[in-house]
């Protein structure tokens, strides 16, 4: 049994946190939710996300809100989440 909610918030994890982070959650069939704000995670950090996000289509909530990446990948992960969000709906 694994996790299906994850909150690392308020946490310095930064790019090196996201990357290690981003190994387990590729490899997860079971986290539905992470949250990441305020975890001082820069856009190479929120790219490495958006990869994993996209390798694991069970996350249908991810908030990268108030970290150190530009505001365009920070929108694209808000939208990526709800797209999810919209195509787990029963």
């Amino acid at each position: 049994m694994g996790f299906r909610y994850l909150n690392l918030s308020n946490n310095p994890l930064g790019d090196e946190g996201a990357a290690e982070l981003c190994f387990a959650i590729e490899r997860s069939n079971t986290l539905r939710q992470l949250l990441l704000h305020a975890c001082q995670i820069s856009d190479a950090g929120a790219r490495a996300l958006r990869k994993s996000m996209a390798d694991n289509p069970t996350i249908v909530v991810l908030d990268v809100t108030d970290n150190w990446m530009s505001p365009e990948l920070e929108s694209l992960a808000r939208v990526r989440c709800v797209l999810l969000s919209d195509t787990h709906i029963a």
